[in-house]
């Protein structure tokens, strides 16, 4: 049985088949994977044998989150399963440790990433030459990666 699975059984939903994937390739694995790690704008992934015992810092005053990945200040990004828009796709929400409540952010996983993505090229070419490259490279690097999850990109 695959991380995957175990998840879905664990939760009792399935997971969205883009996350599903990438965690299959190890993308979503641990950082120290560097050759497999997907680096994402303001997310640092829970790796996936992680994810049941994972702990938002606060009570989780919204039934059914499930949590993913977390930026740098310590929040939260987690499906909302109460909240369905696909087969096995659900609202991501910004969970931000500090506040009883969360944000909406996305209405499905692609979107988020696709999301995030656009909020780094917003910034990433205010910067010098090395930046500019670096942000290019990224930008090609996520394009690819959610042409994998999200068909006619």
């Amino acid at each position: 049985m695959n991380v995957i699975t175990e998840l879905e059984a664990h939760f009792g939903v399935p997971f969205p088949p883009g996350y599903s994937d990438w965690s299959l390739k190890k993308y979503t694995g641990h950082r120290k994977a560097l050759d497999h790690y997907l680096r994402v704008h303001e997310a640092e992934w829970i790796p996936p044998d992680e994810i049941p015992h994972y702990d938002l810092g606060r009570p989780n005053i919204i039934p059914g989150l499930i949590p993913f990945a977390f930026s740098c200040a310590g929040d939260n990004w987690c499906w909302n399963t109460r909240v369905k828009n696909g087969d096995a796709e659900y609202e991501v929400l910004y969970c931000a440790h500090d506040e009883k409540l969360a944000d909406r952010f996305a209405p499905t996983f692609p979107a988020w990433f696709y999301r995030n993505c656009l909020d780094y090229a917003s910034g990433a070419f205010n910067k010098n030459d090395a930046g500019i490259e670096k942000a290019r490279k990224n930008l090609r690097l996520w394009s690819e990666r959610l042409s994998e999850i999200h068909p006619g990109v």
